[in-house]
Parts: structure tokens; sequence; C-alpha cells
């Protein structure tokens, strides 16, 4: 039986497996983050919300097993999902459906908004027909951050 939970450093172990390289790594976390680190380090930087409003982390598991693993924070008026992954042996099976709607109704719960947001690097093309079929759409982006080579996507939570 899966579960939704809010992540423990134990599982770190397990989420960095998903990635073979520095590239995958960045592709899924974005620059910062050293796949050469220990998983401590790897935990902590994952955890890091120094440059963000607090962030909240989520695992879902099937007993011990890492399922899939995803961010929420506040960010212009919408809770904004980042770093998510769902294990490489568990693709395909519409988990990336459940922890996108497990985070949506987490977020709205904490954060009270009813947009959500995400980026999502432009050659991702994988990424972007799952989340369109979420009901994310491409939106112009409401500041002047850098997103270089990403698109913005929202959509409604209601």
């Amino acid at each position: 039986m899966k579960r939704f939970v809010e992540f423990q450093k134990e599982h770190a172990s397990q989420l960095i497996t998903w990635f073979a390289d520095q590239q995958q790594l960045t592709q899924w976390a974005g620059p910062g983050i050293d796949f050469t680190q220990d998983i401590d380090a790897f935990a902590k930087s994952i955890l890091d919300s120094s440059h963000t409003s607090s962030i909240s982390s989520f695992s879902v598991l099937n007993k011990q097993e890492l399922i899939s693993f995803g961010q929420f924070y506040l960010r212009h008026g919408c809770a904004h999902l980042c770093r998510l992954a769902v294990s490489p042996t568990r693709r395909g099976e519409g988990n990336v459906v459940e922890l996108v709607n497990q985070l949506v109704s987490a977020a709205h719960i904490k954060l009270s908004v009813s947009t959500v947001s995400l980026l999502v690097y432009s050659d991702n093309l994988s990424a972007i027909r799952a989340y369109q079929k979420l009901g994310f759409s491409i939106a112009e982006y409401p500041a002047k951050d850098d997103i270089n080579g990403c698109f913005y996507m929202q959509r409604s939570i209601l």
C-alpha cells in the first residue's frame, strides 16, 4: 500500500540512485547540487530553503521502497512544485499523477492558494507531456527571474 509522507533523510539514499550523472541530477534539481557529494550532504542540499520561502518535501512509499519525490513552496503567489521525480523502475505506472495530485492537495491546504506552478526544461518533452495531461499549460512567467531554457507552467488547483 502506497503512503504519501514527509520526506525523511533516509529516503535520500534511494533517491540519489535515480540519477546516473551530474547532467541528470541538474535536469531534475537545477544547478547547485553536486552529484559526487555524500548522502547527508545530498539530503541537506535538496532540503535547503535558504533561496525560497519554506520548502515542503514529500515522498510516496510502497512499504520501504521510495516510489516518488516532490517539493513545493510559495512562489509568486502560487504553490510552486519542484524537484518532481519518479523511480526509474516505477515510471509508466501513473505514479507522477499520484505524486502531483498529492502535492497539489497538500500545497492547497498549507499555502491556501488557488494556483499551482512549476518549471520544466524545454527539452524535457516527456515531463511536459505529463504535466499537460495533468492540466498544466505553458504560461508567461510573472517575474524577471532568469528561467533560461525552461517553460513556466500553471494550472488551477480547484
